[in-house]
């Protein structure tokens, strides 16, 4: 007899306020401090304080069509446009920062794309420097 497997549910985010690794945020993560998107440890804090920036998606890109890596310059291209896709930003809350701005992390090197990582994490902040109050990311159901 052969058992079925269960499908995998990815958990849905933000992960809880406290110091996490760039690559244990879910989505929805707003940030007490933020410099770029490529710093190695991340501090969560509760949307409702005022923050710098918000890591408002992470996804996934697609590896089963392309298996191979084909480089920063293709992954950094596609950022802009997955990053703004429908149910990532919450516009009318991103709406109200005329300076808002969308940056995003994402694979560098053949041998992270080889090891399995194959995620990009999108981030908003302010080109003013200013900050962010609430959430801009599109809030997510939970699983049942």
């Amino acid at each position: 007899r052969t058992a079925t497997p269960t499908p995998t549910v990815a958990p849905i985010g933000p992960v809880v306020a406290g110091v996490h690794g760039w690559n244990q945020l879910l989505g929805g993560e707003c940030l007490a401090s933020y410099t770029s998107p490529w710093v190695e440890k991340f501090t969560v804090v509760d949307c409702a304080v005022a923050h710098p920036a918000q890591m408002v998606f992470r996804g996934t890109f697609d590896h089963t069509t392309t298996p191979t890596f084909r480089g920063t310059e293709a992954l950094q291209m596609q950022i802009p446009l997955l990053c703004t896709v429908p149910g990532v930003l919450d516009l009318a809350a991103a709406g109200q920062y005329a300076d808002a701005q969308v940056q995003g992390s994402y694979p560098v090197t053949e041998a992270e794309w080889t090891a399995g990582q194959h995620d990009y994490f999108c981030f908003v902040s302010r080109s003013s420097g200013k900050s962010l109050t609430g959430s801009v990311a599109v809030a997510k159901a939970s699983a049942p």
